[in-house]
């Protein structure tokens, strides 16, 4: 229940202008409402409460008001520049607002103040990292796990910066740390030992999906890996990706995840598996480094084969030298994509080159061709893909796909289609820094940001390069 300011200064004295005892006991209780309302009382009985406006700061970021937050971080430090996590808190809010640079700045302040401080080591790191510096971030999260060891968030955050420096070693043996958070699939239940690198000559493996779409794509190549230590590959993936799964070299069966249930999956063959593994941990185990999957490159082939030969070409109007294939936004409500997306409008200047066919790859987002108009020009596949397969399907009747990094980016790679990939400034890790190609996927090009938000630059040099690949046409 909320507290009513009014009431607050009605029911307690004058003389003991304690809201913020009462504030910050409101808020370990969970009540914000409250708390708030005591942190604001005491701010407004002694306007040069630091704590109170530091405090409040915190709540009202929290409750994605960033601008009021700032001025009251500010406002504690005015107050009282002293304590370090008055400086975290400023660096807090200024991370929320993307500006990773001032959050720097704000921890280094607070680190000045207290050096053994782990939460702002963290807190440093992250905005390094975000600043395109994971080797810098590195060094801020392993100077936070000096100081408190057992931080699980920070040693995944630790082994995300090896991995974006190409130490995939280092790096997937901090990132074990992922499962403190993620949520484990089921097959973790079935009593079947973790793999961690033993013998596989006449074994039976489950390699299985762990995170999002685009990860599983990435890494279900490996199961070629183990069929040839003598594996039998059982590949347990999200419902719409088995389709793709039963087309990759070494997999042997590809299953529901989900079904993955005694009841549901035949008991006794639940039993004679020897092993299971997730998809990232299983590069970790069969100890490739960064050099192994670039000499790779020099003898890859497209994994994802669906059977059967490339299918005619979609619909096209008279004229049409290339078919382009877009995708502008990943799956919303997650983190990233809140950086990784673009807008549709974007992408409406490839529409504007002569010869050049453009098809919609973008699932659930019928409603932006319909707002922008680019309906008119752009052909929308959505009803088609019911599953992966049928996105694969698509895509190689197409003769490049420009996506923002999200999973049908990973599809097309696999698929060893032309392939111009658009990241956001502060990349994902698996795209390794300044780099414009990948060893992931040789058909790839890679365009980054220049500025955080901004895809002006990235699409101005898009849209050059398909009128090349037309003109070479």
């Amino acid at each position: 229940m909320a507290v009513g300011l009014d009431n607050v200064f009605a029911n307690e004295s004058a003389k003991k202008l304690d809201f913020y005892s009462d504030g910050f006991a409101a808020r370990q209780a969970g009540n914000l409402d409250a708390a708030r309302t005591l942190f604001q009382a005491q701010l407004h009985a002694t306007p040069d409460h630091a704590g109170a406006a530091n405090a409040l700061a915190e709540i009202e970021v929290n409750a994605g008001r960033p601008a009021m937050a700032l001025a009251l971080a500010r406002r504690a430090i005015v107050i009282n520049d002293r304590p370090a996590h008055h400086w975290g808190m400023l660096g807090a809010v200024y991370a929320s607002l993307f500006q990773f640079a001032e959050t720097v700045k704000a921890m280094k302040e607070g680190l000045d103040r207290q050096l053994d401080h782990p939460k702002l080591w963290h807190n440093l790191g992250i905005a390094l990292y975000q600043e395109n510096r994971p080797a810098d971030a590195a060094k801020a999260f392993e100077m936070s796990l000096a100081i408190a060891p057992d931080q699980h968030d920070c040693r995944t955050d630790l082994g995300m910066a090896y991995l974006a420096m190409g130490d995939l070693q280092t790096g997937l043996r901090h990132f074990e740390a992922r499962w403190h958070k993620l949520v484990k699939q089921f097959v973790w239940d079935l009593g079947i030992p973790e793999w961690q690198g033993e013998p596989l000559e006449g074994k039976r493996i489950i390699h299985h999906h762990e995170q999002g779409f685009g990860d599983t794509i990435q890494f279900m190549r490996f199961a070629k890996d183990l069929a040839k230590r003598g594996a039998y590959v059982l590949a347990a993936v999200p419902p719409s990706l088995v389709g793709v799964a039963k087309t990759v070299p070494g997999v042997a069966r590809a299953v529901p995840y989900d079904k993955l249930f005694p009841g549901d999956f035949p008991t006794d063959e639940l039993r004679s598996f020897d092993y299971h593994t997730p998809m990232h941990s299983t590069v970790r185990w069969l100890g490739l480094d960064l050099a192994e999957i670039e000499r790779r490159v020099r003898r890859w082939r497209p994994y994802v084969r669906p059977p059967g030969p490339i299918p005619t070409k979609v619909a096209a109007s008279t004229g049409t030298k290339l078919r382009v294939g877009i995708v502008w936004a990943g799956r919303p409500g997650l983190d990233p994509d809140k950086e990784r997306s673009a807008q549709l409008e974007r992408f409406l200047c490839l529409t504007e080159i002569r010869g050049v066919q453009v098809y919609s790859l973008q699932k659930g987002r019928a409603g932006d061709l319909k707002k922008t108009g680019g309906d008119v020009a752009i052909i929308d596949l959505d009803g088609r893909m019911e599953n992966w397969l049928d996105t694969a399907d698509l895509m190689r009747r197409l003769d490049v796909v420009v996506s923002v990094d999200t999973a049908p980016l990973h599809l097309a790679g696999a698929l060893g289609i032309p392939t111009i990939g658009l990241c956001q400034y502060a990349r994902c890790w698996r795209w390794l820094r300044n780099r414009t190609d990948t060893p992931w996927y040789p058909t790839m090009e890679l365009v980054t940001q220049r500025t955080r938000f901004d895809w002006t630059t990235p699409m101005t040099y898009v849209k050059e390069r398909i009128e090349q690949m037309v003109r070479e046409r």
